[in-house]
């Protein structure tokens, strides 16, 4: 789980990655640290990473990864 960190101030919109090393695969959200809701949610299959871009945002955000231990991701604006 990452810290909050606020959506981009001009483009309302944050940016994120998620990988796995397993072949488990991994889910994840990107959750408003406001109100509670799931703004983005994912699944990365084994052995695979994604990314992507989410639009519309106006608060702070978090990104959440379940399932394993061992998946890594980030969100910046």
């Amino acid at each position: 789980m990452t810290d909050y960190i606020p959506a981009n101030g001009s483009g309302h919109y944050l940016n994120y990655n998620v990988c796995t090393p397993f072949q488990g695969g991994e889910s994840f959200k990107i959750r408003d640290c406001y109100n509670g809701n799931v703004v983005k949610l994912g699944s990365v299959s084994y052995f695979g990473c994604t990314s992507g871009r989410v639009n519309g945002l106006y608060a702070m955000y978090r990104l959440e990864i379940e399932r394993t231990p061992y998946g890594s991701g980030s969100i910046s604006d």
